[in-house]
């Protein structure tokens, strides 16, 4: 049902936004999903909307920015889109309500003050600050009254500790954290080509920078830093302890989606066809790897060979379906996701432009 949901909004966005934001939404969401995210999406954790929430709601709300008349039907679906994903975001969990003010504020720095036309940019902004205030107005859970979660000493000690080690934090939402309970290690072959594919893609961004984009995309790695490195100092944690990279994702996802954005909406960013490929061909490979290996895990059991399937699975789920079998599923239909979302920009001999507004209410 949630992945259902998801893969709906993914589909209105591209439908009816700016073929250059709803690239840069979509490549965002596909690479900073593998495999994390792809696991969540599909999950009953309250995650899944937290992930694919924030990510939708920006595209949204970075389209209906740029439209300019309200008699058009496309304008009508670009605000049901981010009144829908901004409710995902403010039901699913404490912290992404507050994400959403993020996500309004990158997509209204990024538009730059000469699109922020009434209306529009009103709409965004209320919906940014409901979500400050549902954070606001919902008591975070803590042990002993208010007392910190942590044991550790909350000086300058452990704010230098904790500022070497958060990549631990970034890098597990491509692969160095375990899926399950966390109990499924993943080999090194998945976050390798994980924080590969986010450098790519992030110095692509950062080749087509503008004053605004600027702004926003320092604005944006500010949060992914500073957030969990401010909760973390307030509690008396270190990295490792109670906070989880699946926190971050959705504010690893608005920041990728931030650098890929382009200057022209009507465009998607270009790369070249051989980075591209090679980059949707070694994330399609981690994703069914990262699938396997978890299906094999609650399949066959933690002490059985990896790719050993002589022996019959202790369990197969209601379905009877033997996980190569599911596998085999995941494999191509990721694939068309992923390499659906990497390539047309670049195989394109021109990038192309967004469909004309046909529709008029």
């Amino acid at each position: 049902m949630n992945a259902a949901v998801v893969s709906v909004l993914l589909a209105l966005l591209m439908r009816v936004a700016p073929v250059g934001i709803s690239s840069a939404t979509l490549i965002a969401l596909v690479v900073t999903s593998v495999p994390l995210g792809l696991f969540i999406l599909a999950s009953t954790n309250p995650s899944s909307w937290a992930v694919g929430g924030i990510v939708l709601f920006w595209g949204f709300a970075s389209a209906l920015l740029r439209r300019s008349s309200w008699r058009s039907r496309r304008t009508w679906l670009l605000l049901a889109g981010a009144i829908a994903t901004a409710a995902m975001a403010m039901t699913s969990r404490v912290d992404t309500a507050a994400y959403l003010l993020l996500a309004a504020v990158l997509a209204l720095i990024a538009a730059g003050p000469r699109r922020w036309r009434r209306i529009s940019s009103g709409v965004v902004a209320v919906l940014g600050i409901l979500g400050f205030i549902t954070y606001v107005t919902f008591e975070t859970p803590l042990v002993g009254d208010g007392a910190p979660l942590g044991t550790a000493d909350a000086g300058l000690g452990l704010l230098l500790s904790n500022a070497v080690y958060l990549p631990i934090l970034w890098s597990g939402i491509v692969g160095t954290s375990g899926l399950g309970w966390n109990d499924t290690a993943l080999p090194t072959l998945v976050p390798f080509v994980g924080v590969a594919a986010l450098g790519g893609l992030a110095w692509l961004g950062l080749s087509h920078l503008w004053r605004a984009k600027a702004v926003a995309v320092a604005v944006a790695f500010g949060a992914f830093a500073l957030v969990p490195m401010w909760f973390l100092q307030r509690e008396g944690l270190v990295v490792g302890e109670l906070v989880q990279s699946r926190y971050l994702a959705p504010l690893l996802a608005l920041l990728m989606a931030t650098l890929l954005l382009p200057r022209q909406a009507d465009r998607p960013l270009p790369w070249p066809i051989a980075p591209a490929a090679i980059v949707a061909t070694a994330l399609a490979v981690t994703s069914t790897l990262a699938f396997w290996i978890n299906a094999h895990r609650y399949s066959f059991g933690a002490d059985a060979a990896l790719f050993d399937v002589r022996d019959a699975p202790a369990w197969t789920g209601p379905l009877s379906v033997h996980p190569a079998v599911l596998t085999l599923l995941v494999a191509v239909t990721s694939s068309v996701v992923i390499v659906g979302a990497l390539l047309p920009p670049a195989l394109a001999h021109r990038t192309p432009r967004s469909r004309p507004d046909r529709v008029a209410a």
